[in-house]
């Protein structure tokens, strides 16, 4: 039964982190061959959550449903952060202020996510701080850069910005997730 109930989340982690993954994508295409901006911010937080979720959801040893949640809620977070620093890019007073309303709440959101994250791994406090940082913070980051990268590649033409956003980005995504893989590893590990 056990092993039953670990396929199933896996098959179903699984799915979430390539729904996620396709979102993204769609979004980036939004972003910078249509350049929609306003619709592509929905797609990019989406896709950003179910991605990281999914991964959350499949390294997670214990409590993985929650977990999976509150992990895609700090990647959530921090896109939402990013298109608040962006409108505040524009010229406009009122995108200004529509980028406050975003900062202040994506911080709020990401204090929600972290907290959760931590108090849905109630055996581990240690090792969820890490997979906070690592994977939350971190490999969220990833994905921003990443995103910025092929906004500065095809709209902006800025290929020396673009390729260090897309290198960092890609170090980040991929360091946060095996840090945080290994982390948890070592924690399932232990319990054992």
């Amino acid at each position: 039964m056990q092993h039953t109930t670990h396929t199933t989340h896996f098959k179903l982690f699984l799915a979430i982190l390539v729904v996620g993954f396709l979102i993204l994508t769609f979004g980036v295409f939004l972003l910078t061959a249509m350049q929609y901006h306003e619709r592509a911010y929905v797609f990019l937080c989406t896709g950003a959550a179910c991605l990281i979720g999914g991964i959350a959801g499949i390294i997670a040893p214990q409590s993985k449903v929650k977990v999976a949640i509150f992990y895609g809620v700090m990647a959530l977070a921090i896109l939402i952060v990013t298109v608040g620093m962006n409108y505040l890019t524009y010229h406009n007073l009122q995108d200004h202020q529509r980028g406050y309303i975003c900062i202040a709440g994506g911080i709020v959101v990401l204090l929600v996510g972290i907290v959760g994250a931590i108090v849905a791994q109630p055996m581990a406090r240690w090792a969820a701080c890490f997979s906070v940082i690592e994977l939350g913070i971190a490999a969220s980051i990833g994905i921003v850069a990443f995103i910025i990268g092929c906004h500065l590649l095809t709209v902006e033409g800025y290929q020396h910005q673009a390729y260090m956003a897309l290198g960092l980005g890609t170090v980040c995504f991929i360091g946060g997730i095996a840090s945080a893989a290994l982390t948890q590893n070592k924690l399932a590990i232990q319990r054992r």
